[in-house]
């Protein structure tokens, strides 16, 4: 099969991805691979294309949608390398996915930078793999918020592929104007449009509580919501999670002026400025 009919939905993590994703595969002529996030420009290439391939249940003529959020994850300093070995894997993704297929389409969420990061934190403290306050996590891995630099996570994508190939979707028009958003990236896939409900909200930040940690930190239990019915699944995260404080105002202030001098080249380069003060 030659492969000239993928998508990608290249990130941010934390950014409403798997809803979009999710949403977008409710329409027949998109298909998702199986999972969401095959990573296999990142941490599975070693894997093979054949591999890759047998991971969409896809007709020829629907689009193969792949939502990898470790597609936009390319560590910007050593520090973050030093921090965790294995990110190198995120290195090279867009020239990878531009050899695979030159005439892919691309889909970038952006999020103000400050809530993403923060969701970011909390989403490695819900699975054990942060334990430090979030100014101390920010200060021990600069990965959380070069993440949130998307002016440097995108432009290797500019600098292979053609600006139409790419849209950029802001995360907050993708909660407050969901169908419109929505139908903005099937006309950018170039299929019809789907007449579907209100958008699912996927991935909504919880933190599990104490309960909840011991369960998800202990091999024999980490696993349990694949092996329980998807609505048994739901009421016992319910049981298990709390929702994490809210980031201070002036705190999450502060962050964002961290990110104003990429915000401005991303708006130069995209159009779009991802945040406004």
């Amino acid at each position: 099969m030659t492969p000239n009919n993928f998508a990608f939905i290249v990130g941010a993590q934390k950014s409403g991805t798997t809803s979009l994703a999710r949403a977008l595969n409710d329409n027949p002529a998109i298909c998702l691979s199986h999972p969401k996030e095959s990573d296999y420009f990142s941490g599975n290439y070693h894997k093979g294309e054949d591999w890759y391939l047998s991971l969409f249940d896809a007709s020829p003529s629907q689009i193969r949608l792949d939502a990898s959020t470790s597609y936009a994850q390319r560590p910007l300093s050593k520090e973050a390398i030093d921090v965790c070995t294995n990110r190198v894997a995120f290195n090279g993704v867009p020239e990878r996915i531009y050899q695979f297929c030159p005439t892919a389409r691309i889909i970038y969420l952006v999020r103000e930078p400050a809530l993403r990061t923060y969701s970011h934190y909390w989403h490695n403290t819900k699975y054990g793999r942060e334990h430090r306050h979030f100014q101390q996590a920010l200060e021990h891995d600069c990965f959380y918020t070069e993440v949130s630099q998307y002016y440097q996570q995108i432009l290797p994508y500019y600098e292979l592929f053609s600006p139409e190939q790419i849209l950029i979707v802001r995360f907050e028009d993708l909660i407050c104007q969901q169908q419109e958003v929505i139908a903005q990236c099937e006309r950018h896939l170039g299929v019809p449009a789907f007449d579907r409900q209100t958008l699912r909200n996927e991935n909504k930040s919880f933190q599990y509580n104490r309960f909840g940690q011991m369960l998800i930190s202990n091999p024999l239990t980490k696993n349990l919501d694949r092996l329980l019915p998807n609505q048994m699944t739901q009421g016992l995260k319910r049981w298990l999670k709390k929702t994490p404080p809210a980031l201070p105002h002036q705190e999450r202030l502060a962050l964002n002026q961290r990110f104003a001098e990429d915000n401005s080249l991303f708006k130069q380069l995209t159009g779009t400025a991802y945040w406004q003060e």
